[in-house]
């Protein structure tokens, strides 16, 4: 099959349906570039910004007895809105437009009229396509928190004025309660209690502390818990306040409380955001956590700052919008039992069709002996 067999033989074409004659037509097409030229540089660099749209330029006419009403069809045509379907007598079909068309006639050439008709190709009307980054906003609403709880513990915490046995006692109770966060993941206590005379410090190493936690736990709902028991506020009662040094005294001890929680609040929303959840109930359960964590901080008997309230307000927002929507996408947790001993990879392949999912249900189950899993136990696995 030579060309000629591939072409229309006629040579004729059509816009809308309506045809004509073509007798010469002209491409363009190619890719568009930015060309870098750089100072000092003998090589420059032609950047590709993707390829051009085609256009075609046909030089097309009709002829014959009616042309004048096949003319006026064509203008018709020509002059429509939008695009519309070219037949290309060389090059096939296409979804065009019309750029610019001229068309002459004359008294010599009776019964004929000649067209240069310009057509671009239409292509599609993508728009971009935009979408909320719900986790990075989570992580920048909690960083922002963070400095906001710091600022307001520095400006309640106060050691000046303080005799020696209140200085010893204060450096007691801040032991005491960093004593738990201590024991999760070490070196904080002695380092705060050391630093009283500086709750910049103080604050920096109890947050530090809590980033901590999230890497000694291998479950990322466990850790979600410990953050929910370690940052609940102390129930303690305080003692009457009859001086000013224990009136101060009172102020710093509920000040380490409100940081404690604080910092527990927001270091829980970082790690719910930061972890990639693998089903739908781990990472609703994680928004439950981190939501009641944040409301214990927010709905206190005592006033909270403007600052540190609209801080944990939007904290609270974003974590909500974050965990939802990413929720949406993922499978649920279903409970499914075999009645025989099974290895794992075969109870992988009969839940999912993929025997390499094998390990997934090891994990989650804590399976010691993955070649034979006991009939009649009940196991926890993806709905998919």
């Amino acid at each position: 099959m030579s060309w000629k067999d591939r072409i229309n033989e006629a040579l004729r074409g059509s816009f809308r349906g309506t045809g004509f004659y073509v007798q010469r037509a002209d491409t363009e097409g190619g890719r568009r570039t930015v060309v870098h030229e750089y100072p000092r540089r003998d090589r420059p660099y032609a950047e590709d910004l993707g390829r051009k749209a085609r256009a075609w330029r046909i030089e097309a006419f009709v002829i014959g007895p009616d042309y004048d009403l096949d003319r006026d069809e064509l203008i018709e045509a020509l002059e429509q809105p939008g695009p519309g379907e070219l037949v290309h007598p060389y090059l096939g079909t296409f979804q065009a437009v019309v750029t610019s068309a001229r068309w002459n006639e004359s008294t010599r050439d009776g019964g004929m009229c000649r067209f240069q008709i310009d057509f671009v190709e239409a292509g599609e009307a993508e728009l971009p396509r935009t979408t909320v980054d719900t986790r990075g906003l989570a992580l920048e609403a909690a960083e922002e928190a963070e400095a906001v709880i710091q600022a307001d513990f520095e400006e309640e915490w106060s050691v000046e004025g303080l005799s020696l046995p209140s200085l010893a006692a204060t450096e007691h109770e801040v032991r005491r309660r960093v004593r738990e966060l201590d024991q999760a993941v070490g070196d904080i206590a002695g380092y705060v209690s050391a630093e009283i005379r500086a709750p910049l410090n103080m604050a920096g190493a109890i947050i530090g502390g809590y980033h901590r936690l999230k890497d000694t736990m291998l479950e990322p709902l466990r850790a979600a818990r410990n953050y929910a028991e370690l940052g609940s506020r102390s129930d303690e009662q305080q003692p009457t306040a009859r001086t000013s040094e224990s009136r101060q005294r009172n102020k710093n001890q509920q000040a380490m409380n409100d940081l404690i929680g604080r910092a527990a609040a927001c270091a829980c929303a970082q790690m719910a955001a930061e972890t990639d959840w693998e089903s739908r109930d781990e990472a609703l359960q994680a928004q439950n956590i981190t939501l009641d964590l944040i409301d214990q901080q927010i709905k206190r008997p005592e006033p909270v700052p403007d600052k540190v309230y609209q801080a944990m307000v939007d904290l609270r927002l974003k974590v909500s919008r974050d965990l939802r929507s990413r929720s949406t996408a993922l499978p649920g947790l279903a409970r499914r039992e075999f009645l025989i001993t099974l290895p794992c990879v075969v109870i992988a392949h009969k839940l999912y069709g993929d025997a390499g999912r094998e390990q997934e249900i090891v994990k989650r189950n804590k399976i010691k002996h993955p070649g034979a899993v006991p009939g009649g136990i009940e196991l926890e696995v993806l709905s998919v």
